[in-house]
């Protein structure tokens, strides 16, 4: 009994090795043989194989979304490097309005510093016009008292001169006229007269 069931499991074991060995021989090797031989032509022939392969591959469901997915996180990444870029150029072109803001204030500043640079020089200008005017004015009103004592009675004149003060009388003396000096000279104290000769010799000081 236990001898005819080794018997059946042996038979069984036997056929199904042969149905391998039969789908081997008969089917997958030449199959393969098959499929390597029009591999080898399509290559020689010029055609990219890889690249039908993979177009194949591509359209099958499972690749093809997975593809899509790729497709879809690349763009997804470069869209956001772009914003970064962008965000990055923003950034720059504000630093850069920033600069260009604060010379324009500087500018401003400098403007306002020249005007004012201009009004103080123009008050300046004014003012040394109106000091020459004065200065023309005192000397017109001096020559004026010149006048008057060169014409004046030289005994009056004489008289008048030993009332003013020192410096004053000296001034006026020299102004005056040669002709006109020497004749109130005359007709002042011989003391007096010579303390104005002599004074008037000397360099007038301040």
């Amino acid at each position: 009994m236990a001898r005819k069931k080794q018997d059946e499991y042996e038979e069984i074991e036997e056929k199904r090795n042969s149905k391998w060995q039969v789908f081997l021989f008969i089917i997958f090797i030449p199959l393969l043989f098959i499929i390597t031989a029009i591999y080898i032509g399509l290559t020689i022939s010029g055609v990219d194989v890889q690249e039908k392969i993979s177009s194949v591959t591509s359209s099958l469901p499972l690749i093809g979304d997975d593809n899509e997915s790729l497709k879809s996180t690349n763009q997804q990444q470069a869209n956001k490097e772009l914003e970064n870029q962008i965000k990055s150029l923003n950034e720059k072109l504000q630093k850069k309005e920033d600069n260009i803001r604060s010379l324009e204030e500087k500018i401003t500043a400098k403007e306002r510093e020249i005007d004012e640079l201009k009004i103080k020089i123009r008050d300046s200008e004014d003012e040394k016009d109106v000091a020459s005017q004065e200065q023309d004015g005192g000397d017109d009103k001096q020559k004026d008292i010149v006048s008057t004592y060169e014409k004046m009675n030289p005994t009056k004149a004489a008289l008048i001169f030993t009332e003013l003060k020192e410096n004053e009388a000296i001034l006026l003396l020299k102004a005056l006229k040669t002709d006109a000096r020497t004749k109130v000279l005359e007709k002042m104290d011989p003391a007096v007269a010579a303390r104005y000769t002599s004074l008037l010799a000397e360099p007038l000081s301040e």
